[in-house]
């Protein structure tokens, strides 16, 4: 990944969205059931059995205990720099799924109770603004937040400090 936030601007940013604008659907991970559900409403598909489409969609990363992906997500000043570092890509984010929560709307699907579950769960459709490093990066100053950033930290330092103790075996 390069970080392109030195050369390109909003205007950059407009077209991206003008170009989703024109897909006749648009999705987003963290709401995968809702956004198969609007795929298929939208293609004129019907769910056959569940409606959860994939039970395990977790990065591997995320499911990682002591991988970066954790930590970034508790650690305030670690969010705070990516922010500063991918502004563009945050104001994308932030406007495609204000694309893809309209587009629930207009599908009839915002007032079903499994997907508003999955978007308060993501929190999308809602007050945050992902394109706002307070309202995502904030979160994580609380106490209870830092709380959790220290026993994560303490948990993986003891876990390295196992495998390299004299003795140790790998994994």
């Amino acid at each position: 990944y390069r970080n392109a936030s030195s050369y390109l601007s909003e205007r950059h940013v407009d077209a991206a969205v003008g170009a989703l604008e024109r897909h006749r659907f648009v999705g987003v991970l963290e709401a995968y059931n809702a956004s198969v559900r609007l795929a298929m409403h939208i293609f004129g598909l019907e769910p056959e059995g569940s409606s959860d489409f994939a039970a395990s969609r977790t990065s591997m990363s995320l499911g990682q205990a002591c991988s970066g992906a954790p930590a970034l997500r508790l650690d305030a000043r670690a969010c705070r720099e990516v922010y500063a570092l991918n502004s563009l890509d945050a104001t994308l984010y932030e406007r495609a799924h204000r694309l893809f929560c309209r587009r629930l709307r207009e599908a009839g699907l915002w007032g079903e109770p499994a997907v508003r579950a999955e978007l308060a769960r993501a929190r999308l459709c809602g007050d945050v603004d992902f394109s706002n490093a307070d309202h995502v990066c904030g979160a994580l100053e609380t106490p209870d937040a830092r709380a959790e950033l220290r026993r994560l930290r303490e948990t993986c330092a003891s876990r390295a400090n196992r495998r390299t103790a004299p003795g140790a075996r790998p994994g």
